[in-house]
């Protein structure tokens, strides 16, 4: 689910990886109508890998989380009580999006 949620954080910057970035750009942007279900998908799978219902690594869980919080956001911050500090969160690392998107690109490739 990192591979995802990291390729649809870059979905503004992948044009521009050598040989391949126009066709990577075409799967994010159609990735990226559905940023909503990709990050509430991917904040479920950590959560679940967290708990040990689902195999995987603590870090790429909690890269998942992020991301999820990140992408997910409208539908995040409208929880009550966790909602602000949430909306907190994802506009702290939505200002260094792209660095973000790197790592849990990274984290998922690593972690296969």
């Amino acid at each position: 689910m990192d591979i995802i949620s990291g390729l649809v954080l870059l979905t503004g910057v992948v044009r521009l990886v050598p040989a391949v970035g126009k066709y990577l750009e075409k799967m994010c942007k159609a990735m990226a109508a559905y940023q909503t279900p990709i990050g509430l998908i991917s904040l479920i799978v950590g959560v679940l890998t967290l708990l040990n219902v689902l195999s995987g690594t603590v870090i790429a869980s909690i890269f998942a989380i992020l991301a999820g919080v990140v992408l997910a956001i409208s539908v995040v911050g409208a929880l009550p009580g966790l909602g602000e500090k949430l909306q907190k969160v994802a506009k702290a690392i939505s200002g260094s999006q792209t660095l973000f998107g790197i790592i849990v690109l990274i984290v998922g490739i690593l972690t296969l």
